[in-house]
């Protein structure tokens, strides 16, 4: 099949055509180029004819692999039953696979090696589709994914002050825009399942009230979730729930009202929910190297309660938002 494929492609003065063997693997029910071999170092594309005999039928896959991205860029099927129409159809399977090499390659300077293969069983075919699953197989294989994620974030947390001798406590408010450091790690269960926690560290700020004052008390939050995770060629949607657990630091602040007034807020403990949703949008699709990835999403705190254990202040009930950016790989 090679020997008919190779004539039509010369004739496209914008490939370089070279002849060669090359290592083939063998993954589950389908055969492709072996993309990791030496004779691949320096070639972009593969150029593959397939014979596929089973019974009284045969068939013809002629395909066009990205060496890069190990996936299929051009090909087409011929089916027919055995006999001397073979011939008569091979002319015809050849212009027809140029013609789909012509609409996806057009650059110039491509590399291609030819290779002639014969394969005496009945195998499915349905490449493009086994690869896309054997791709996501195998990025689910990797079991751990760690990420570091920033953003933009706003809460809502009131916390009035408790000094008795003050004719009006200060209560905050509105707290923002943050930009937190999240140092997130998940772990693949199943197939649509995942496990994670991630540590959160804010640099927070929050306003209050009689006078518009700055509060900066330092917060961390652990938040450990269960995910469930819709997995596809390009990227994940990952939507997570799970507990929130918050910290706010101990600081001394300061309001006038008549006189300066000063009194202790935290250490403060919020214990609530968080909801998670977002994409991971793969950089890499080659199957042989470690996945990387950008995360995009929003989470949002709710139901979350005050534990103030020494009583020093008075607390109720905070809700948070963030937009989440990020960068991570899996292991």
């Amino acid at each position: 099949m090679g020997d008919t494929l190779i004539p039509v492609l010369k004739e496209d003065s914008r490939l370089e055509i070279i002849t060669g063997d090359i290592k083939w693997n063998k993954y589950s029910d389908i055969i492709q180029p072996d993309f990791n071999s030496s004779e691949l170092s320096d070639i972009d594309l593969v150029a593959t004819g397939k014979f596929l005999r089973g019974e009284d039928k045969l068939t013809v896959i002629a395909n066009l692999y990205d060496v890069k991205s190990e996936t299929i860029k051009a090909g087409i099927t011929w089916e027919g039953s055995i006999g001397l129409n073979i011939f008569d159809a091979i002319d015809e399977i050849s212009q027809d696979f140029r013609d789909e090499v012509d609409k996806v390659i057009p650059e110039a300077g491509k590399v291609l090696i030819m290779r002639n293969d014969i394969i005496y069983s009945g195998l499915s075919s349905f490449d493009a589709r086994i690869e896309r699953k054997l791709q996501i197989k195998n990025r689910f294989s990797r079991k751990h994914l760690f990420s570091v994620i920033t953003g933009l974030s706003g809460n809502f947390i009131r916390i009035e002050t408790n000094n008795p001798d003050a004719p009006n406590d200060l209560t905050t408010g509105t707290g923002g825009p943050y930009f937190p450091i999240l140092l997130n790690y998940e772990y693949n269960l199943q197939s649509n399942f995942a496990v994670g926690i991630g540590l959160e560290l804010i640099d927070g700020k929050l306003t209050s009230m009689p006078e518009n004052n700055s509060i900066n008390p330092f917060m961390i939050s652990i938040n450990p979730s269960m995910k469930l995770v819709i997995r596809g060629l390009k990227s994940d949607l990952i939507l997570g729930l799970g507990p929130s657990f918050k910290f706010l630091g101990k600081e001394t602040v300061s309001w006038e009202d008549g006189q300066i007034w000063e009194d202790t807020i935290g250490p403060i403990f919020i214990a609530g929910l968080q909801l998670d949703a977002g994409f991971r949008i793969y950089l890499n699709k080659r199957a042989n190297e470690m996945p990387s990835f950008i995360y995009l999403g929003v989470s949002e705190g709710f139901l979350q309660y005050f534990i103030e254990p020494w009583g020093n202040n008075i607390g109720s009930g905070s809700f948070n938002i963030e937009i989440n950016i990020g960068w991570g790989i899996a292991n």
